[in-house]
């Protein structure tokens, strides 16, 4: 969610709801559609959605079981009944300490995860692999770079990060060793045999 909605910190996971996430199909590719309840990067508090961004991400058969449209949708099949029956159910819950090996049954608790270990959790799991310097932040960062890495416009990147300004969005925009490896042969090349430096005029009165 961090990665792919370019979601925040702990807090906005935190708030995160179930009902927040709709299911469709267009041109024969299943979607999934997540509305946010609120955003920091716009004024003002709202007591609708119609200036909330709007994230339609489309599935990737390709990509099997690492696809976000399956992974969202296996979730929330895994979850308990009643937690999907309450319109104001939280999206994150604790899964149980053993994967049943019934097919059918849930894999999670009736119990929330809270706060702190929503918004520490990013950085618990890269320690544990070596991997420093890490927050939930850094996933939204990730999402917004690797979009800037494939030159898709401004206005789609803000879509997905939710970001007004384009001078916040661009902070995102980080160069990769591939773009400065192209800048350093395209520099040292030798110039075209039929280039002609521009020399400019002399001034005149």
């Amino acid at each position: 969610n961090g990665k792919v909605l370019c979601l925040r910190g702990g807090r906005e996971h935190k708030a995160l709801k179930i009902s927040q996430f709709k299911f469709g199909f267009e041109d024969d590719r299943e979607f999934i559609e997540y509305t946010e309840n609120g955003s920091k990067n716009r004024s003002g508090r709202y007591k609708d959605k119609s200036g909330n961004k709007i994230v339609k991400h489309f599935a990737d058969s390709s990509l099997g079981e690492r696809c976000y449209v399956f992974l969202i949708k296996t979730y929330l099949s895994k979850l308990p009944a009643k937690v999907k029956e309450s319109e104001d159910a939280d999206f994150y819950w604790k899964p149980k300490d053993l994967v049943p090996t019934d097919e059918s049954a849930f894999w999670f608790t009736m119990q929330h995860c809270g706060r702190n270990f929503l918004a520490s959790v990013v950085k618990t799991v890269c320690e544990k692999a070596g991997i420093q310097g890490k927050t939930n932040h850094s996933l939204r960062a990730i999402g917004a770079t690797r979009l800037f890495a494939a030159n898709i416009p401004e206005k789609l990147i803000q879509e997905r990060t939710g970001h007004r300004s384009t001078t916040a969005l661009r902070m995102y925009e980080r160069t990769s060793s591939q773009q400065q490896m192209s800048v350093s042969s395209i520099i040292a090349s030798a110039a075209p045999k039929n280039f002609v430096p521009e020399i400019p005029l002399p001034l005149t009165g």
